[in-house]
């Protein structure tokens, strides 16, 4: 479900990398209360970085078109708000462009965390 709160308004706790549907890079971000878990999506700072060096050195703009078209797809869906990590977990697995969505799980010695 969509959350009312805003990417501005939460401080991520975890992360975890994964390949979105059209298999840019991105990070999962979560947060947490006593009540609810905020996860939202990002390019990784690594895939930025690469559409930015193929414009430099290529003087080709269609990977940082891919990554203006990411970021919209990803401010659209916005913040999300969860009960429990499995439904987390689920919506991970439904963007996933490969085999390995982002997880996460909770730790008898750390707590939550991301894989």
């Amino acid at each position: 479900m969509r959350s009312k709160k805003e990417m501005a308004d939460l401080d991520w706790q975890t992360s975890s990398v994964m390949r979105w549907s059209s298999g840019e890079e991105v990070e999962a971000y979560l947060d947490w209360d006593e009540r609810r878990y905020y996860l939202w999506f990002e390019p990784t700072s690594g895939f930025e970085d690469w559409c930015e060096e193929v414009l430099q050195k290529e003087h080709d703009d269609s990977m940082v078109k891919i990554l203006a078209e990411l970021r919209e797809e990803l401010a659209q869906i916005g913040v999300q708000e969860f009960c429990d990590l499995d439904g987390v977990n689920e919506f991970c697995k439904w963007y996933c462009g490969d085999d390995e969505p982002a997880y996460f799980y909770e730790d008898d010695l750390t707590g939550i965390c991301g894989a």
